[in-house]
């Protein structure tokens, strides 16, 4: 066991350091130094006394600080609301800062407000909306006074009152049960045309027809007619008639040639004629929802640049009507735009006529200049197979290139053929037509202007007809009569070209071949995509 060698110092012989005002004792001069800080107030008042005097070392700080008597008239530091007057013997107040007539009745209200909407982080915009709508019931009080128990109603009872009071409807349409396709109301279907999904259930001793599924759509024309009713709506929706044009400025749709070109055809005659436009957008209703929904709208052209202003207050809630919402993805969206289509074209023709209560009749025609929404609802609008198929641009024909290593497509020509307006209609139908004989080749360029656009075209003989065997729709099979009057001559693309084949005599026909081709199976319904001597233009 080993001890220190340092000398152990007792409590004696620690240093001692004493207040010169109260003689205490402390063994730190820091200590000593921390204590003499309640002494600056006597320093203060003391002035120029001796400290030194043996009755100052020994009166207590606190018993100073007491004696020197409260100067209402003394320079301070610090600002307050208080008024120091003779005689004060500190800081008075009077208790007539908040009283109960401080503030009226509508003050208070305004401060309730205020208290709400800065507690539920409500916008200034909606507060002004509130300040307004209360200053509204203090004007009518008299006409309030007039009701049975008036009161304010809550979200649950105003929507049940305005359903009540207004006749503005939507209207259920059968649908597919796996939202394929919407059913024509004209015809009488009872199974889907894609799915063979029945339409209507089966339900025991029951002979009425209830849908398997439905689904609900505004009318286009209901809603414009309430629009064209109200005078001020009526007013805005006008602005397309009393804008000026300015000469080689394009500010909106209005100063196109487009609608120079339906101005031409005695279209928009009248002030009150509405320009529209329908948007389909695709959306999820919950963040990892995997069923993707459809909605479809329309938008009334009000203009460009109105667009944008309104877009940015309310033009929400006055411009853009909701007419549906698909409820899934469709395999035939023409289906369920063709009941908009119809009316907006009705409307078009025949025009829409509201008949006030005055005897007064307001007349409107309704045309639609623009269909849009996002990629993937364009892409199903014009028909197309998508930005990832063989031919995915949707303005040209121009073939993806698939890269050696890798994946992806590549799209190289820029001088293909632009796609006809029956591709837009109709969409691109894939067909097949199998050649007899190659006559020539030769090279064309399509375009004068960039002799990188020429291309290698082939004039070929056209099987006469294209089919499937009777047992497999897989198995391509043609007619050869090289003889035929009928035989059809066409002009091709060396790239349209995509298999070399070759012909197996059936044993049935002596003029019918089966199709073969090395390296290559025709793995889909050749009947289906079987082209026709029709469909080459003479």
């Amino acid at each position: 066991m080993s001890y220190s060698n340092k000398r152990t110092r007792s409590f004696t012989d620690l240093p001692s350091f004493e207040c010169d005002f109260c003689s205490l004792t402390h063994h730190t001069s820091k200590q000593l130094r921390n204590h003499k800080r309640i002494y600056k107030t006597v320093n203060v008042h003391v002035g120029n006394e001796n400290l030194q005097e043996p009755a100052m070392k020994s009166a207590p700080a606190q018993t100073n600080i007491e004696d020197v008597p409260f100067d209402p008239f003394q320079s301070r530091t610090f600002k307050a609301s208080c008024n120091f007057k003779a005689g004060d013997q500190g800081h008075v107040y009077n208790d007539n800062i908040f009283t109960n007539n401080t503030f009226t009745t509508s003050e208070l209200f305004s401060i309730g407000l205020n208290d709400l909407v800065t507690d539920h982080g409500v916008s200034t915009d909606l507060h002004s909306l509130l300040v307004d709508l209360m200053n509204m019931v203090i004007r009518d009080n008299d006409k309030l006074k007039e009701e049975y128990n008036p009161k304010v109603l809550h979200a649950g009872p105003v929507n049940t009152l305005i359903k009540s009071k207004t006749d503005l409807k939507s209207y259920e349409y059968d649908i597919c049960e796996n939202v394929c396709l919407l059913f024509d109301i004209t015809k009488d279907e009872d199974k889907c045309s894609i799915c063979k999904a029945y339409r209507y259930k089966e339900i025991d001793g029951d002979s009425s027809l209830v849908p398997v599924n439905i689904m609900k759509m505004m009318s286009i024309g209901d809603q414009l007619a309430r629009l064209l009713g109200n005078d001020k709506t009526r007013a805005k929706l006008q602005c397309r008639a009393n804008r000026q044009s300015i000469s080689n400025k394009i500010s909106d749709y209005f100063d196109g040639e487009e609608y120079k070109t339906l101005k031409e055809q005695q279209l928009f005659d009248s002030p009150n004629d509405i320009a529209i436009a329908l948007f389909l957008d695709g959306f999820v209703n919950q963040e990892k929802s995997k069923q993707q929904l459809t909605i479809v709208h329309d938008f009334l052209y009000m203009g460009y640049l109105r667009l944008i202003f309104f877009f940015v207050s309310r033009c929400t809630d006055e411009y853009l009507i909701q007419l549906a919402i698909i409820p899934g993805k469709p395999k035939d969206l023409d289906s369920f735009l063709l009941p908009i289509i119809d009316e907006i074209s009705s409307l078009g023709k025949h025009g829409l006529i509201i008949k006030k209560f005055n005897g007064e009749q307001i007349k409107a025609k309704v045309h639609m200049v623009m269909a849009s929404g996002d990629i993937p609802q364009v892409t199903q609008f014009c028909h197309h197979t998508g930005h990832m198929s063989n031919k995915g641009c949707r303005i040209c024909e121009v073939e993806g290139v698939s890269p050696p290593h890798g994946k992806g497509k590549y799209y190289q020509d820029r001088c293909a053929t632009l796609r006809t307006k029956d591709d837009f209609v109709g969409g691109y139908r894939k067909t097949h037509l199998f050649i007899g004989s190659v006559i020539f080749y030769f090279s064309h360029n399509i375009s004068p202007y960039d002799e990188n656009c020429r291309q290698l075209l082939v004039l070929v003989s056209v099987m006469n007809d294209h089919s499937a065997a009777d047992y497999n729709n897989s198995i391509p099979v043609v007619t050869l009569e090289a003889t035929s009057i009928y035989q059809r001559l066409a002009v091709i693309s060396i790239n349209d070209i995509q298999n070399q084949v070759g012909l197996v005599q059936t044993a049935m026909d002596s003029k019918k071949y089966k199709v073969v081709a090395p390296y290559y199976i025709f793995n889909e319904d050749m009947k289906s995509t079987a082209g026709k001597l029709s469909h080459i233009k003479l």
